[in-house]
C-alpha cells in the first residue's frame, strides 16, 4: 500500500511540532501540516483541494468545521485528562480567579478530572461559537481573571479582557488520532477521480478566482498553497459584504508591493446566490526603506503576551480597560514609560482598535528619521502627513531637538493634523528624563494628548508569577513543550530582581529557562543561575551598573551593548553610532529588530 497522505490542521505551532515529530516516526505516513484555527483551517484545505490527501487530523471545533466541508474522513484530537491536568497545574501558580471554559470536548472531561481529583473548580460549557462571547463577559463580570480553554476561547477572551490559558494536547492524544487515521485510511477506500478531474479543469483559468456562497463560506479558489497572493483572501472575505449588496462592485486596494483590481458579481444559481471574485494584480513600485519611517498594515498576529501584561489584575490602574477607551476617541495619545515596557505594543494595540485601524499606520521614529526625510514630511506633496484618516505614531519624541520639536508642533497646529488623524506619541521617561521636559510637558498641556504611564517591571513584582505563567503557556503552545511552572523558591527569586530592561530582559530570561528545560517545572538552580549571569556590569568611566548577559548570542550582546551606549550619550544617536564605529542607519537597524 502506498503511504497514507494525511494533512493536518494544528490550532497552534507547538501541536504542529509534535505532528511532525510523530510521523516522522511511521514510515506509512506522508504527512503535510499548517497551523489554523476554525475559518483559516477551512480555509488551508480548500487551498490544498488540488492535493490528494486521505485523511485530515485537526482538533476540537476547527476539525467539525473542516468535515462539513470536505468528503474525506477527518480525525479529531481529542483533549485527555492529562491534557486539562497539565492547564490546571499551570494556572494554579496564578492568583487570577480562573475557570474551565469550552465545548464538551473538553468540558466533559474536565468535569470527570475534577471529580476524581476533588478539584472544586468553575466549569462552563459552550455550545456554539457564538455563545463564547456571552459566557466571557459574564465571567469578566463575576470578576473571574483567567479561562482555561480551546482555541477560539482564548482568542476571543482576550478581546474581552481576559488573561487564557490554552489547554493544549499532549503527545498521547495526538498519537491516538494518527493511530486511528492508519486504520481507517487502511479499510476504506474512495473514488474521486471523477471529482478531482472537474478541480483541475478550473484551475486551467487564467484568472484568479473565487466563489463564495450567500454565508460567506470559500467554494473554488484558484490560487494555490504556493502562490505569493494569497494573503489577499482575508480582505477580499471582508469585502463579501459589499458584494452581496451590489450587483457588481469594484475595489482597487494597494497591498504589500502590489495594486489589486477586485471586482465582484454576485449570481444566482437555482436560487441560491454565489458571489463571484475576479482579482488583477499588478506589481506596485517598491516603497523605499527609509530609516525612520514605517508603513504597517493591520495584522490579526497580536502578541499575547502583551495583551496580558496590560490585563494584570494587580495593576493600580487597568492598563487594558484605558487602552481600549482611549482607542475610541480621536485625540492625540501620549505613552510614557522607561525603555522596555512596551510602548510601541500599546501604539500598536491603539491602533488596531481605533477608528482607523482599516487604514495605513505609519511609525516615524524620532531617534533615526535624517534631516531629508524629516523636512520631507512636512513640506513633500506626497508627505504622508498630507492625508487623511490615517494613524501617526511618533516613537521616541524626547530626543527631537529645539528645531525640530518646534517645526512639528508648529505643523501640527496649523494643519490640524489631530483633526485629520490619530497622532499617537511615545515618550521614553527614566531617571535623566522626567515628565518635565519640555517636549513632554507640550504634548500634555498644550495638545491636550491622553495620557498613558506604563510602569516599569520592578514595581509590579506580585504580577510576575501571573506573567511568568501567561508567557509560560504561550511557549509550550510554540515550542511544543509541557512546563507547569517554576518551583516556590525560583518565583520569590524571579519577583526579588530588579528587571532593569522590563519586559524586553523578563521574556528573554523565560524564553531561555524554557527552552533548556527538560522537566516539567523551572527549578531554582536553574533560575538562580540565570539571573546570576544577568548580574549588572560596570560599564567603563561611569557609575552605572548595566545588565549584559555574555551567555546570550553575540546578536543580542551587540543589542545590550548599543543599547547602553546609547543611554550614556542621552539618546543621541549620531554620538552612540559613532562610539560603536558604525553608521547611524546601521544602528537604527540593530535597534529596529529588536523594537
Amino acid at each position: 500500500m502506498d503511504k497514507i497522505k494525511i494533512l493536518a490542521i494544528a490550532p497552534y505551532e507547538g501541536m504542529k511540532g509534535i505532528m511532525l515529530n510523530l510521523a516522522a516516526k511511521k514510515q506509512e505516513i506522508d504527512l503535510t501540516a499548517y497551523v489554523g484555527d476554525l475559518n483559516r483551517g477551512v480555509e488551508i484545505v480548500q487551498e490544498n483541494r488540488d492535493i490528494e490527501y486521505d485523511v485530515i487530523i485537526s482538533r476540537g471545533g476547527t476539525a467539525e468545521m473542516i468535515s462539513n466541508s470536505v468528503d474525506i474522513p477527518v480525525i479529531e484530537v481529542s483533549i485527555s485528562v492529562y491534557d486539562v491536568l497539565r492547564a490546571i497545574k499551570l494556572a494554579e501558580n496564578s492568583t487570577a480567579k480562573f475557570a474551565i471554559v469550552g465545548f464538551p470536548s473538553i468540558t466533559n472531561c474536565a468535569k470527570l478530572l475534577c471529580d476524581l481529583l476533588q478539584y472544586d473548580i468553575d466549569i462552563f460549557t459552550i455550545s456554539s461559537e457564538t455563545d463564547v462571547e456571552n459566557c466571557l463577559y459574564t465571567l469578566k463580570e463575576r470578576e473571574y481573571g483567567m479561562v482555561l480553554c480551546d482555541m477560539i476561547t482564548s482568542t476571543v477572551a482576550r478581546q474581552v479582557g481576559l488573561n487564557a490559558i490554552l489547554i493544549t494536547s499532549g503527545y498521547e492524544s495526538i498519537e491516538s488520532a494518527f493511530e486511528q487515521a492508519i486504520k481507517i485510511c487502511r479499510s476504506y477506500s474512495h473514488m474521486r477521480q471523477q471529482y478531482l478531474m472537474m478541480r483541475y479543469a478550473l484551475l486551467e483559468s487564467s484568472y484568479n478566482t473565487f466563489i463564495y456562497d450567500e454565508n460567506s463560506k470559500l467554494v473554488f479558489t484558484s490560487l494555490s498553497k504556493t502562490d505569493p497572493y494569497s494573503d489577499i483572501l482575508d480582505f477580499i472575505k471582508k469585502s463579501l459584504p459589499t458584494f452581496i449588496k451590489n450587483k457588481e462592485h469594484r475595489i482597487e486596494k494597494k497591498w504589500n508591493d502590489y495594486l489589486l483590481s477586485i471586482i465582484g458579481k454576485n449570481v444566482q444559481v437555482d436560487g441560491q446566490i454565489f458571489i463571484l471574485v475576479y482579482l488583477h494584480i499588478n506589481t506596485f513600485p517598491a516603497i523605499s526603506d527609509v530609516n525612520g519611517i514605517q508603513l504597517v498594515n493591520k495584522s490579526d498576529d497580536i502578541n499575547h503576551f502583551y495583551h496580558n501584561y496590560y490585563n494584570s489584575v494587580h495593576s493600580n490602574i487597568n492598563i487594558r480597560s484605558t487602552i481600549e477607551e482611549y482607542s475610541k476617541s480621536n485625540f492625540p495619545i501620549l505613552i510614557i514609560g522607561e525603555s522596555g515596557t512596551g510602548k510601541d505594543k500599546v501604539a500598536s494595540l491603539i491602533y488596531e482598535n481605533g477608528p482607523f485601524q482599516n487604514n495605513p499606520f505609519y511609525i516615524i521614529d524620532c531617534s533615526f528619521i535624517n534631516d531629508k526625510h524629516w523636512t520631507s514630511l512636512f513640506k513633500n506633496t506626497d508627505s504622508p502627513f498630507n492625508g487623511m484618516n490615517c494613524t501617526f505614531y511618533l516613537k521616541d519624541v524626547g530626543v527631537l531637538n529645539e528645531r525640530r520639536a518646534k517645526e512639528l508642533f508648529e505643523f501640527i497646529e496649523c494643519t490640524k493634523l489631530c483633526k485629520r488623524n490619530h497622532m499617537l506619541f511615545s515618550f521614553v521617561c527614566d531617571e535623566e528624563k522626567g515628565e518635565n521636559h519640555p517636549i513632554c510637558l507640550h504634548l500634555m498641556n498644550r495638545l491636550s494628548c491622553l495620557t498613558l504611564r506604563l510602569p516599569p517591571l520592578h514595581q509590579r513584582a506580585q504580577d510576575i508569577p501571573s506573567l511568568a505563567s501567561l508567557y509560560i503557556n504561550e511557549l509550550n503552545a510554540s515550542l511544543g513543550k509541557q512546563i507547569i511552572g517554576f518551583e516556590p523558591e525560583a518565583m520569590n527569586l524571579l519577583q526579588e530582581f530588579h528587571w532593569k530592561y522590563n519586559l524586553d530582559q523578563f521574556k528573554r530570561v523565560l524564553k531561555e529557562l524554557v527552552v533548556t528545560t527538560s522537566t516539567s517545572y523551572i527549578s531554582l538552580e536553574k533560575t538562580a543561575a540565570m539571573l546570576k549571569r544577568e548580574m549588572p556590569y560596570t560599564s567603563a568611566g561611569s557609575n552605572k551598573d548595566y545588565y549584559i548577559n555574555l551567555e546570550q548570542s553575540l546578536e543580542d550582546i551587540n543589542y545590550d551593548i548599543a543599547r547602553i551606549v546609547l543611554n550614556e550619550e542621552k539618546t543621541n544617536h549620531s554620538k552612540a553610532a559613532k562610539r560603536l564605529g558604525i553608521s547611524r542607519s546601521t544602528l537604527w537597524r540593530m535597534l529596529k529588530s529588536r523594537d
